[in-house]
This record gives C-alpha cells, structure tokens and sequence, in this order.
C-alpha cells in the first residue's frame, strides 16, 4: 500500500501555540474546531487522522490549514457575511438605551413610564429605525443593561369598612 501523501502547518509561535490552546477551548460556533485542526496538523498529524479524530470532511480540513497559512490566526475567525446589514447597531443601542433612560414626559408624550410597544411606537415615528421588532428592542436594552418591568396594577377599595374586613 503506497504512503497517504500529506501536508502539515509551518511550526507554530509560542504566542501563536497559546492562542490556538485558547481557542480550542472557547465556546464559539467553529472556532474551537478550526483551532483544533491547526493544533493537530502542527503536532504532525495526518489528514485522514485528523478528519477521523474530529468525524470533519478533508476538504474542511485543507481549507482551515490553507486559510491559517495564508492569513494566521485572524483567518480562524468567523468573516464578515453578505447580506442586510443588521438594524441594530451599537449606535442605534445607544439611542434606544438613551431614550428608555429619559421621562416620557420630558419627550413631550403623555405618559409616565416606558413600555416596549410605546418604545418602539416612538423610536419609529422619530425616524430612528425604519422598523423594528419588540424582540430586538429588547435585545437593545439589555446590551445597555436594562430592562423594562411589567407595570403593576392593583384596585382601591371604596368601601368604608375594606380594612375591618380586610383582616378577617
């Protein structure tokens, strides 16, 4: 049987060693796995060995060794992706935290405490954000560290005699 031809990374740094170390351990989507691959290749480790120890593909493989090799340790990070760019963005979270943070009364409204469907209500009709779901309103918030509480309604008695009875 003819040797399974090869390849493996370029010897690691010690910073570099660390840093992989470190990956492999972080809790990130495909990160740890990308890390993971690098290690083994830089510890000598066969391809095929390494797509069966990590059940991976080889084309997975050789395209995270070929990445590293190419651009280091910031090509196991996730890249930027195509697509919408996100609404929420640091500078809109800052506005939503900033405006929940105000009195309504201050703004000119006609009420006393902020909601989440009043937030967002007057995030739109100040042309802050073009739309925006409740959920990420939300989000927003508790990036900022906060959280809108459920208001609390209670009734008053009428009755005269409500506290003589109350304690029955």
């Amino acid at each position: 049987m003819a040797d399974v031809p090869t390849r493996f990374i370029r010897p690691l740094t010690r910073r570099e060693r660390r840093e992989v170390d470190r990956l492999c351990r972080k809790r990130a989507n495909g990160v740890p796995l990308r890390a993971k691959i690098i290690q083994l290749s830089s510890q000598q480790v066969s391809i095929p060995e390494i797509v069966q120890r990590l059940g991976t593909t080889r084309q997975t493989v050789y395209f995270w060794l070929n990445r590293f090799e190419e651009h280091g340790l910031e090509g196991l990070e996730d890249q930027p992706r195509s697509g919408r760019p996100p609404l929420l963005t640091e500078g809109v979270c800052r506005q939503i935290v900033r405006i929940a943070t105000s009195k309504p009364r201050d703004l000119g409204l006609h009420f006393t405490t902020w909601s989440l469907p009043k937030l967002k209500a007057y995030l739109v009709k100040q042309k802050m954000v073009p739309f925006l779901c409740i959920e990420s309103i939300r989000t927003a918030l508790r990036k900022g560290g906060l959280t809108l509480k459920q208001a609390q309604k209670w009734m008053v008695s009428r009755d005269p005699r409500f506290s003589e009875k109350k304690t029955r």
